[in-house]
């Protein structure tokens, strides 16, 4: 049922926000219809990433559940904040080709973000943080037969934006980890 609540109310609010057929004014500005434009798409994917959150949408390889992932490396902490909220739903359901491509927006959120994404390591259960690291691992098997040294050039990376994670324990344990499954991918 809910299901079909949240599909009607998308319904409704793209019959509501669809252009009339009124003559606009000769000098309606471009950049006006852009930002509505970008108002409207925003206010959709909030919508269905709600969605995700209340389980009346399943995830799946499609170009909004690939918009909530993108949201995840937002300059905006609050965006990001319930972005990831949805990431972690959407991992934790993914299978098939979306399994596939979780993983390169986990990598891309915790080397831009690397305090953000260690706090809310700390945060999950076993089988969250198994599931996080069996997804960075895929990323770093999935590049070739170099995985160790871009290991290493990735924590390097993340070194220069957040020193202080690199000295955290947390960090340290996720980077080997990571390691040791990628090296048992690889056999």
């Amino acid at each position: 049922m809910k299901t079909y609540i949240s599909l009607f109310t998308i319904i409704i609010f793209i019959s509501c926000s669809a252009p009339s057929n009124k003559q606009e004014p000769a000098n309606t500005d471009a950049t006006s219809h852009a930002s509505q434009s970008a108002t409207s798409n925003t206010y959709l994917s909030r919508v269905f990433a709600q969605g995700i959150l209340d389980n009346t949408i399943q995830p799946s390889d499609n170009n909004e559940t690939f918009a909530c992932l993108d949201s995840i490396d937002d300059d905006n902490a609050n965006t990001r904040q319930f972005y990831f909220q949805v990431y972690r739903v959407i991992a934790q359901k993914s299978d098939g080709a979306l399994s596939e491509v979780v993983g390169s927006y986990t990598k891309s959120y915790m080397q831009l973000f690397p305090q953000e994404a260690l706090n809310y390591y700390k945060t999950f259960d076993e089988k969250e943080k198994n599931l996080f690291i069996d997804n960075l691992a895929y990323e770093f098997y999935a590049s070739g037969s170099d995985y160790e040294q871009d290991i290493q050039h990735y924590f390097s990376e993340i070194e220069k934006i957040c020193k202080e994670c690199m000295t955290d324990n947390t960090m340290l344990d996720i980077k080997k980890q990571i390691t040791a499954k990628a090296a048992a991918m690889n056999q």
